[in-house]
């Protein structure tokens, strides 16, 4: 199976970019989503255009492999829903995006899929990611002095960091021993592993330098790390209408645990050994 074989794509932000010491610019994500392995290519762009937008998708291209498919919504309920946004996409040339795409012979759809089960799971990724971005953006801003704003470069590190921690999410569990590394995420199907962060972890323990542009960086990856976690769980945790029915816990099963103390991009396994009594048939705690 190849990743990004089929996928969606959607736009989020804006981001606030520093171009001068006085002067702040708009920056958007542009996000693409593979349907099968729910691994995201993430991408900055400055302008929200026709040609900007053809270049990101060929840089998607070039790093994942061409699409044979893709597939994106052109109306009001455009997932970024920022007014300014959807004015914006409404006016890029969908006709020469998809005369673009034909001459490399991949089917462009320009609507969404008509069933909500895989639509409602990329609006939401979205929506966590477009969330959770704007506010370890926000905690940066606020937490430190004047004129700490990211410029494009560092926004553009910020995003690929980013790009690796949403892929280090847990998809499933390969093996039965939870020592044996069996969290199954999309960084496996990209890279053939979890995936990491060139950034050691102990800088997320250091006094943020506002001389030091690095650790400005490494703040608001850990900024949005904790955001990212916290907004995945409850969405995962909360969307049962689209998932199929599962079997209670029961002891010996391996589940996902919440560890304030994991590094930056690792999900803690455990493995159930007390079930709570089953309610109105179904387990409601365990341990």
């Amino acid at each position: 199976m190849r990743a990004f074989a089929k996928c969606f794509v959607d736009y989020a932000g804006p981001l606030t970019s520093k171009i001068t010491r006085r002067v702040s610019g708009k920056r958007y994500l542009c996000l693409f989503t593979c349907s099968a392995t729910r691994a995201v290519h993430l991408e900055m762009a400055c302008l929200l255009s026709t040609k900007v937008f053809l270049n990101k998708f060929t840089r998607l291209v070039a790093s994942r492999g061409r699409p044979e498919e893709v597939t994106s919504d052109n109306r009001t309920n455009f997932v970024g829903a920022d007014r300014e946004l959807v004015e914006l996409v409404l006016a890029m040339h969908q006709e020469q995006i998809a005369d673009n795409a034909a001459s490399d012979l991949i089917r462009w759809n320009w609507n969404p899929p008509l069933g909500s089960h895989f639509d409602g799971a990329f609006e939401s990724l979205v929506k966590v990611a477009k969330k959770t971005l704007k506010a370890a953006e926000g905690g940066v801003s606020v937490s430190s002095a004047q004129n700490a704003g990211l410029i494009d470069d560092e926004l553009q590190t910020a995003i690929k960091e980013v790009e690796v921690l949403m892929n280090s999410r847990t998809l499933t569990y390969e093996r039965a021993d939870p020592r044996d590394e069996p969290v199954l995420t999309p960084n496996h199907f990209l890279v053939g592993r979890l995936g990491g962060q060139l950034a050691p972890q102990v800088t997320d323990d250091i006094a943020l330098n506002l001389r030091n542009r690095w650790r400005l960086i490494q703040n608001l990856l850990k900024l949005f790390w904790k955001r990212w976690r916290e907004e995945f769980l409850s969405t995962h945790n909360t969307r049962k209408e689209w998932r199929e029915a599962k079997d209670n816990l029961k002891v010996g099963d391996v589940e996902l645990a919440v560890d304030q103390n994991a590094l930056r991009g690792q999900w803690r396994l455990g493995r159930v050994e007390e079930a709570s009594p089953v309610r109105m048939g179904r387990c409601t705690s365990s341990k």
